[in-house]
């Protein structure tokens, strides 16, 4: 399987972006976008062992799977642990804020949609 490069036109079968793996820092928060277009955003973040990521929201909804490490979520008030594998389907506006337990891996996937429209 190929790699899409930059400046390579869209394929109209699936491509690989790339290895969707992140580095985990020592200290803070690292973050790479795999993917930018008008229906999608793909990032990879990495996190350090007690790193905090304060309350914040999206306007889209999301998913958010966890690679590896462990993580504590607070969605909304309610405390969720996230384990190596864990995917979280987040509605657009809802707030929350992560922990993490141990270096961890996260992957986030923004939907670019109308959520009203989208979801039932």
């Amino acid at each position: 399987m190929r790699t899409m490069g930059e400046g390579e036109e869209k394929p109209s079968k699936g491509f690989l972006l790339r290895e969707a793996s992140a580095a985990t820092p020592r200290n803070g928060m690292l973050s790479r976008a795999l993917l930018d277009d008008a229906v999608t955003r793909v990032t990879l973040i990495g996190l350090a062992a007690g790193e905090r990521r304060a309350e914040h929201s999206s306007r889209f909804p999301a998913l958010l799977l966890l690679q590896g490490g462990s993580c504590e979520m607070h969605l909304a008030g309610d405390r969720v642990e996230l384990r190596q594998g864990s995917l979280m389907r987040l509605r657009a506006g809802l707030p929350y804020a992560l922990l993490a337990r141990e270096k961890s891996s996260l992957l986030l996937i923004l939907l670019k949609v109308d959520e009203e429209r989208w979801v039932p």
